[in-house]
């Protein structure tokens, strides 16, 4: 059974109000950290255990620019490990991924090629402002066709036309260089 569909199944989740206004998810919460003895549902204070459980952050570099202490490599989704898995449950497990507080996710376009960046960009497109994607560039696509690549490839015209293709497949509006 797939971790998204076993965290369904789960009897423990319930829901209420967190002072987060609702993000994440309660239900989702619930199922990842269980019921701790003392703290949040045991004494019916769920604002403690939001307060207990929350993901930690982290800064990248010398930017602003925060992210969940752990971040999601997102190649084995779409490419790379044998069969690709059902695309349903990687939307689902993206997004129980946010729902448990990781905002971080790793991407790229020659994961398919193509493909990874558009499943996370799917995925993750209700969530725009709360996560961070991080793609790669440099790599010579096959040009027969091919789903490979072929070299390197980092000359300034292929960087813009990369960033154009990402933006697109991801969804987004701008990139944020780090």
């Amino acid at each position: 059974m797939s971790p998204v569909r076993e965290a369904r199944r789960r009897s423990d989740a319930h829901a209420c109000t967190h002072p987060s206004g609702g993000y994440p998810k309660p239900r989702i919460l619930h199922q990842t950290f269980g019921r701790v003895p003392g703290v949040g549902h045991d004494n019916g204070n769920c604002e403690t255990a939001w307060k207990e459980k929350t993901m930690q952050k982290r800064k990248l570099g010398n930017t602003n620019l925060e992210v969940s202490a752990l971040g999601l490599g997102c190649m084995g989704m779409t490419f790379s490990y044998g069969p690709a898995p059902d695309k349903q449950e990687m939307i689902s497990l993206l997004r129980a991924a946010v729902d448990r507080g990781i905002t971080f996710f790793d991407t790229a376009e020659v994961y398919g090629p193509f493909n990874n960046e558009e499943l996370v960009g799917e995925a993750l497109a209700p969530f725009r402002g709360h996560v961070v994607i991080a793609t790669k560039f440099g790599f010579k696509l096959d040009p027969t066709g091919k789903k490979a690549w072929v070299g390197l490839d980092s000359r300034p015209e292929r960087i813009k036309q990369v960033a154009e293709g990402s933006l697109k497949r991801l969804k987004g509006e701008a990139l944020r260089p780090f």
